[in-house]
């Protein structure tokens, strides 16, 4: 079996381009974990939500049924071929020491699990195992499951090599910290035949266990309309110049997550807090991207807060009555999830993929434009969301001329065209803000 690197891959589909996890900007899937509750008391009192977890504990559970409809060969890794699980590959790449194992003693069904061990992380790389690739069919939905244990995030990427193409890798979802065995589950949509597998790779220091594997092929659930929403992060004095006027001109309104500082620093860079202003103005929704744009799953826990309270004050302040969030390098973890979800109306990731009647609204898939994103790619992903009735959330940074050493830079001509096309598709595609989208799917 060939072992699946993806260190020269980046997430959202694009090949020759190294991942760093930490700061991954996308991925293409859906969690869908039962419906979060909303935003709590004002931020001006934070108090840390954090919960102390238990050892590696066995299953008590009933065990679901694992063989009904289930497209992977060995779904509990428990045929074997020599000393290794049938149809199951390991690796690891990078700069980290990796045990990989297939172990006996406390498994969630049956008799054996596979694991994963990580020490010495210096900073990039993973060790995961993943199943033999599955041949899967296009215009169809995808689920997959598994059972796992954790001591903090570990995440899901699934591998799509089309018929004769290029192996591509897409950042699906993520989990937390469970001591005891949990479920994880996402979803996913094919716009064409591919053969896949999933990855649930281990990228810090830590443990990781997994059993109960399952992929299935699952029933849409489109929205009333498809829709498609643009949005800009930092943001960019381009943004606010090009991005908005463009918007407007078709008769859209964008949503802008603006980081606090670089509201504040001098220069033409970035978006001050006049423009900021002009923009609530205008009719287009503001966000939060934080107020330093750090990643938030490092922080310590009053800085976290802190870093909450400031960046939410100040949109409180200019009238803004429902904040969501776009995580700075789309990174978060349990306790950054929690804290969020007292203080915002939503969060949008860095996980990507097509939002449904299923999606969580602290969870909110994207697909970023970077500079080496296609038109056609674009426009297949717009084609996708009205085919299936869902809902497509665009991100942008910088509009301009691209950059070779920065992908934050999107070509102008390539965002004209993407308009363009929206608007030639309005009667079948509504353009909506982020928090537009959020009440007409009814998340």
């Amino acid at each position: 079996m060939s072992s699946l690197r993806h260190k020269q891959c980046t997430p959202w589909g694009h090949p020759c381009m190294k991942i760093r996890l930490i700061t991954l900007l996308l991925g293409l899937a859906a969690c869908s974990p039962a419906p979060l509750p909303g935003p709590g008391p004002s931020p001006s009192t934070p108090t840390s939500s954090i919960s102390p977890t238990s050892p590696p504990s066995a299953s008590s559970s009933p065990v679901p049924d694992l063989k009904t409809g289930n497209l992977i060969a060995n779904p509990g890794a428990e045929i074997a071929v020599g000393s290794r699980p049938a149809d199951w590959s390991s690796d690891s790449w990078g700069e980290l020491k990796a045990e990989l194992s297939w172990r006996q003693d406390t498994p969630y069904s049956g008799q054996r699990y596979l694991s994963t061990r990580v020490s010495e992380y210096g900073g990039e790389g993973d060790a995961k195992w993943s199943f033999e690739p599955v041949s899967l069919r296009g215009g169809k939905w995808y689920e997959y499951r598994d059972q796992y244990r954790s001591d903090g995030r570990s995440r899901q990427i699934y591998a799509c090599q089309p018929p004769g193409g290029t192996r591509r890798f897409y950042n699906a979802s993520q989990s937390h910290v469970n001591q005891g065995w949990h479920e994880s589950v996402f979803r996913f949509y094919l716009p064409s035949d591919c053969d896949v597998t999933v990855m649930h790779l281990l990228d810090r220091n830590g443990f990781l266990d997994t059993d109960h594997h399952q992929l299935r092929q699952v029933d849409a659930a489109p929205l009333n309309q498809a829709m498609v929403s643009v949005s800009f992060d930092d943001i960019w004095k381009t943004a606010y110049t090009l991005g908005a006027s463009e918007l407007e001109a078709r008769g859209f309104k964008g949503s802008f997550y603006i980081t606090r500082l670089y509201t504040e620093q001098p220069g033409e860079k970035y978006a001050n807090l006049n423009d900021v202003k002009d923009l609530i103005k205008r009719g287009h929704e503001l966000g939060s991207h934080s107020h330093r744009h750090a990643a938030m799953s490092e922080m310590e826990q009053p800085a976290l807060l802190e870093d909450i309270r400031k960046s939410t004050v100040l949109l409180k302040d200019l009238g803004v009555s429902e904040i969501g969030i776009a995580y700075p390098f789309g990174d978060f973890n349990g306790s950054v999830e929690t804290e969020v979800q007292r203080f915002h109306s939503y969060a949008r990731t860095s996980l990507a993929g097509l939002n449904d009647k299923t999606s969580n609204r602290y969870r909110l898939r994207i697909v970023p434009v970077t500079s080496e994103t296609s038109t056609e790619s674009l426009l297949s992903w717009i084609q996708s969301a009205a085919e299936t009735r869902t809902w497509l959330i665009l991100l942008f940074h910088d509009l301009g001329e691209p950059i070779p050493q920065s992908p934050y830079t999107t070509s102008f001509t390539q965002y004209l065209e993407v308009l363009d096309e929206l608007k030639r598709r309005e009667a079948e595609i509504k353009v909506v803000t982020v928090e537009q989208g959020l009440k007409a799917a009814g998340l």
